[in-house]
């Protein structure tokens, strides 16, 4: 809620918190099989699902896209701003993009889903970080799901 009312603003303080780092952490959690838990789907889920947020509310979009709906109760649009080496959500997409690719592709359904979903921000707002090869990559593994 915090990135829906307040954008790029909100990152700042959430990194502050160490709240931006647990989420990465958890895309990143091992598996039962890397000597981890069963519960790492999930786990993986909740920090994939935390950084689509991230990206969606707190980098800017394209001005071809135009605008979307105000969530109930906002005064106006939260500020975003592009993805370059500036903003601050830049280091997290750098630490989760490998994984995001590899879960697209993966066996759990509901993780590959929202790596896909995650993904598709990041190539719509990503600018010149998702390059040609990566969003090829996340194409197939797309392709791969829905076969």
């Amino acid at each position: 809620a915090l990135l829906r009312f307040h954008g790029a603003r909100a990152v700042e303080a959430l990194e502050s918190q160490l709240i931006l780092q647990f989420f990465a952490t958890l895309i990143t959690v091992p598996g039962r099989g890397e000597g981890g838990t069963d519960a790492a789907p999930q786990l993986r889920n909740v920090g994939v699902c935390a950084l689509a947020d991230l990206l969606d509310y707190s980098v800017a979009a394209p001005p071809a896209l135009g605008s979307r709906a105000l969530p109930a109760g906002a005064a106006g649009p939260a500020p975003t701003a592009p993805l370059n080496n500036d903003h601050p959500a830049l280091k997290y997409v750098k630490h989760a993009l490998p994984a995001l690719q590899q879960y697209a592709a993966g066996p759990d359904v509901k993780l590959a889903q929202s790596s896909l979903h995650c993904l598709s921000v990041l190539a719509e707002r990503g600018g010149k970080l998702f390059t040609r090869a990566a969003a090829a990559q996340a194409a197939q593994s797309a392709q791969g799901c829905l076969s």
